[in-house]
C-alpha cells in the first residue's frame, strides 16, 4: 500500500505532464519513494508548477483518505492502524517532497517560481539546485550529529545515519540535476552540421596498415 502510494504520487505527476504533451518514459520506485522519467523540461513555468504541485497534493489527498479510513474504523483493528500508518505517511511524504530543493517538487516548484518571475530558465534552475545542495548539507549535519549526539534527545544510531543518508541521496542529486539542465541548455538549439567537422581528413583505400 505505500508503494502503491508512491505510484500513485508518481502517476499524478505524470498525467500533468501528458496533459501537457510532455512524453514519461517510465516510473521508477526505489526506497526513497519514486521518480516519474519525464523526457524533457516544460516550456512554461506554470506547467513546471502543475507538474511538480500535483505529487504533494496527490498525497495529502491520499493521506486524508487513509485518515477516514483510521476515524471511521475501530481503535486497534487493522484498517484503523492501516489507516493511521499511512496517513501519516502520505502527509509525510507529502511536506518532505515540498521541501525547496532541487530536484524534489519543492525545489522544482521554486525553480518555476523563479522561472515565472525572471524569465530567466538557467538561473532559475541554479538557484534551485544551490537550495538543494544546501538542504542535502543540512540533512547530513543533522543526521550525522544526531547519529553521534542524539541518544540524550532520544534520536538513535540508525535514524541520524539514515537522514544523513538521504541528505547525500539529495546533495547528489541536487548536483546532477544542475548538470544535466547547465549541459541541456549549453546544447540546446544546435544541430549536428554547427559541430561537426565538413572538412575531414581522409586516407587511400589501398594504403596498407603499415
Amino acid at each position: 500500500l505505500f508503494f502503491g502510494s508512491v505510484l500513485f504520487h508518481e502517476l499524478s505527476h505524470s498525467v500533468v505532464a501528458l496533459h501537457y504533451k510532455i512524453p514519461v518514459n517510465s516510473i521508477t520506485l526505489f526506497i526513497f519513494g519514486g521518480v516519474a522519467q519525464i523526457t524533457r523540461d516544460p516550456v512554461r513555468a506554470w506547467h513546471e508548477f502543475l507538474i511538480a504541485a500535483a505529487g504533494p497534493l496527490s498525497s495529502c489527498v491520499l493521506a486524508g483518505g487513509f485518515y477516514l479510513l483510521q476515524i471511521t474504523s475501530p481503535m486497534g483493528s487493522v484498517r484503523y492502524e492501516i489507516g493511521e500508518w499511512l496517513s501519516l505517511v502520505n502527509f509525510s511524504l507529502a511536506m518532505f517532497n515540498l521541501i525547496p530543493g532541487f530536484p524534489l517538487d519543492g525545489g522544482r516548484i521554486l525553480r518555476s517560481i523563479l522561472w515565472g518571475a525572471t524569465g530567466n530558465f538557467p538561473r532559475a534552475t541554479r538557484i534551485a539546485s544551490r537550495s538543494g545542495e544546501a538542504i542535502g548539507f543540512a540533512l547530513i549535519a543533522v543526521g550525522l550529529g544526531a547519529a553521534l549526539f542524539g541518544r540524550r534527545a532520544g534520536f538513535g544510531m540508525f535514524e541520524g545515519l539514515w537522514t544523513a543518508f538521504i541528505g547525500w541521496f539529495l546533495l547528489n542529486m541536487a548536483r546532477q540535476s544542475y548538470a544535466q539542465a547547465k549541459a541541456q541548455g549549453t546544447l540546446a538549439g544546435l544541430t549536428v552540421a554547427d559541430i561537426m567537422m565538413a572538412d575531414t581528413p581522409t586516407a587511400a583505400r589501398d594504403l596498407s596498415l603499415e
